[in-house]
């Protein structure tokens, strides 16, 4: 019988957890340490966190006989959401990011009863390489604000255009580092436009030969309102756009 334990993935590591803040009404800030890092700074600004099943012992990814990296299924399938780094400090081997509060999210709840020291998986990096053009616009909500930040901070100086974030109420305006030529907009959820809305009506003429980069990430049909106006009916392709459901708005319960 073979009794060595699998060799875990390469892009797996167990994060401790240094501290938790509150600097938002909405929003965690999350400060985890973990070996080795430097591979989390290139290839994507995203990461995903990996919750065990409660009352089991955690099953991490690992490499199979193929070479393959593999993820544990049936009883014992991860939790595996899609987060942003904030920050990633190689030297120190910390790296923070944001959970935005929402009842129900077992990342929320798993937040709010954890100890520090606690540890818990991340995999990564993948996804979300970071638009390079002239001019961006970009809409979301909380659950793309830590993304759309990141892009704003990494952004050239000279870069143009605009970015509509929506929010919860005003406490959460956060002041994001961003080119002079990018109009900010926060969007105060059920006071304003929505932001992909707003997105579409400031933006309804776009010259197809040499478009701005259209960023969106936010619940999935409104999504899919932005792919119709700006792929399907202006014509901006893939390599001009990014517009990804974050989230998805739950059914009502019928009965």
């Amino acid at each position: 019988m073979n009794t060595t334990a699998p060799q875990l993935s390469d892009a797996f590591r167990l994060a401790e957890l240094v501290s938790i803040d509150r600097p938002f009404p909405s929003f965690f800030r999350v400060t985890m340490r973990a070996p080795d890092l430097q591979r989390y700074t290139e290839g994507g600004m995203h990461f995903r966190l990996l919750l065990p099943p409660k009352d089991r012992t955690p099953v991490w990814p690992y490499i199979d006989e193929t070479g393959r990296a593999r993820f544990p299924t049936g009883d014992d399938q991860l939790h595996n959401p899609v987060y942003t780094f904030v920050s990633v400090d190689v030297a120190a081997e910390q790296f923070t990011f944001d959970v935005y509060i929402h009842e129900g999210g077992r990342i929320t709840e798993w937040m709010r009863n954890a100890c520090l020291g606690d540890t818990i998986g991340i995999n990564g990096p993948g996804g979300g390489t970071m638009p390079v053009a002239d001019k961006i616009i970009m809409a979301g909500d909380e659950t793309a604000l830590p993304a759309i930040r990141r892009i704003l901070a990494a952004s050239a100086v000279d870069v143009t255009g605009a970015a509509y974030i929506e929010i919860g109420a005003p406490e959460d305006v956060q002041d994001l580092k961003k080119p002079a030529g990018v109009d900010l907009q926060w969007l105060i959820r059920g006071r304003d436009v929505g932001p992909v809305q707003a997105l579409i009506d400031n933006h309804s003429n776009l010259s197809v030969g040499n478009p701005p980069f259209v960023w969106c990430g936010a619940e999935k049909s409104q999504v899919q309102k932005a792919r119709a106006h700006f792929r399907d009916t202006l014509g901006i392709g893939t390599d001009h756009s990014y517009l990804s459901g974050y989230w998805r708005l739950a059914k009502p319960t019928v009965i």
